[in-house]
């Protein structure tokens, strides 16, 4: 029996997952949580063997909550769940110890392959190669640019706001506005739609034309 603890900030979601991959057995729920910190202290104290997370998330960081659990059980394998096939979030959290990568708009049983998978140590990130062929350190940003400064930049570019940027990044919202402006001054950049101009001529962002 695989234990798991879950995090995810919208409880239909929560309820949904644990009643579909309790379904068919061998899965065992002994924590589920709309806060990552929470849901990794529970699986510290259960000795958990997976911990699955949401990647975007009020509240404690899910990054830095899957650092300190694996910190606390290094045996504890991370599961993240996201609805986004950006770069920088498979990158987050492959840097926070990630043994697997579920899209939630893949098939239901995805994640039940992702969870048993980790459970025997193998990874399970179908993104990885992409995002190890094409780092965004490399992504075109003006060398002038920190690398947390170009991480807001191309969140910004692509329409997130200051609080979705801070809850992807685990940091203050104050911190993302301390970046906004710095990453602007030196770019000269005067608002959002310069901002945007900027990231789509140096491709940071690409934009499909019908």
């Amino acid at each position: 029996m695989i234990r798991c603890v879950i995090a995810d900030d919208h409880s239909l979601v929560r309820q949904a997952l644990l009643e579909v991959l309790a379904r068919d057995g061998g899965i065992h729920f002994v924590g589920a949580f709309e806060d990552a910190g929470q849901a990794a202290a529970c699986a510290v104290r259960e000795r958990a063997d997976i911990l699955i997370l949401d990647v975007a998330m009020p509240g404690y960081s899910p990054f830095d909550a899957s650092r300190l659990a694996k910190k606390s059980v290094p045996s504890l394998k991370v599961v993240f769940l996201s609805g986004y096939s950006d770069d920088i979030y498979i990158r987050r959290a492959i840097e926070a110890g990630a043994h697997a990568y579920v899209l939630k708009s893949s098939e239901r049983q995805e994640l039940r392959i992702a969870i048993e998978k980790a459970h025997r140590g193998e990874k399970h990130i179908p993104m990885a190669d992409r995002f190890f062929n094409r780092p965004i350190e490399e992504s075109g940003a003006d060398y002038h640019l920190t690398v947390r400064e170009r991480e807001v930049l191309k969140l910004l570019a692509q329409g997130k706001t200051v609080k979705d940027v801070a809850i992807i990044l685990g940091l203050s919202g104050k911190t993302v506005e301390s970046h906004k402006t710095n990453l602007m001054r030196k770019l000269d950049l005067h608002n959002k739609a310069e901002l945007v101009q900027y990231a789509v001529a140096h491709k940071i962002i690409f934009v499909n034309v019908p």
